[in-house]
């Protein structure tokens, strides 16, 4: 059985190699060519994609609106993934705002496009995205 000391933290061969990134394979072609997601930088009208889809934040929202409502105006844009639509916990009574989640980017931009602005149920709806590059 060997003992550690001290001096053996300055000795190269004692330290531990374990985990990824010490055998790097500098033939590996894994990521070659292959199409990844990208997004154009340039465009100030994307937000940023979460997880699972395009987020949007709607707000303007009464205690008239429910997600059934909800679904029905944005699902006219495309496939919607989930609606959110955040409640107090102790009144019950929603916050005025929901969250609308599409698969894909085009269905997204084209509801900001058409409900920004526009009235559903009664009430002016504002429709933006939930998130945005810092830059912009």
């Amino acid at each position: 059985m060997s003992t550690f000391t001290p001096a053996d933290l300055n000795n190269a061969s004692a330290q531990n190699e374990r985990g990824r990134g010490f055998a790097m394979n500098l033939e590996d072609d894994r990521y070659t060519n292959q199409e990844f997601d990208t997004l154009d930088s340039t465009s100030s009208n994307t937000g940023l994609k979460s997880v699972e889809g395009w987020v949007l934040f709607v707000s303007g929202l009464t205690s008239e609106h429910s997600e059934g409502d909800l679904l029905d105006v944005f699902s006219d844009f495309g496939e919607v993934n989930q609606i959110i639509v955040p409640f107090n916990r102790i009144t019950g009574n929603p916050h005025g705002f929901a969250l609308v989640q599409f698969r894909d980017l085009l269905s997204a931009k084209d509801a900001i496009k058409s409900l920004d602005g526009a009235e559903v149920i009664g009430t002016i709806l504002n429709v933006s995205w939930a998130f945005q590059n810092e830059k912009q």
